[in-house]
């Protein structure tokens, strides 16, 4: 799977998530809003926990992705 496809992947689990919080979160809602099969997401996250933790590590990385770019982080010009 390209990283491409999987950023799609954890984006929609993330879209889950903030819909149906944690424990609803179901992997056929995931594959159903990528439009991809079940299978394809277990091979790949292989259950419900290593697609949470990849979820989890994503939204993390991007989050301190962007506070590192935020105009509060750079040097200010005089």
């Amino acid at each position: 799977m390209s990283d491409e496809a999987e950023e799609k992947i954890l984006e929609a689990g993330s879209r889950c998530v903030a819909r149906n919080g944690i424990r609803g979160l179901r992997v056929s809602d995931v594959a159903k809003e990528v439009g991809v099969s079940n299978g394809l997401i277990h091979y790949h996250f292989v259950d419900r926990q290593g697609l949470l933790t990849a979820m989890l590590e994503f939204v993390h990385r991007r989050s301190r992705d962007r506070l590192a770019g935020s105009p509060a982080n750079s040097p200010r010009t005089k």
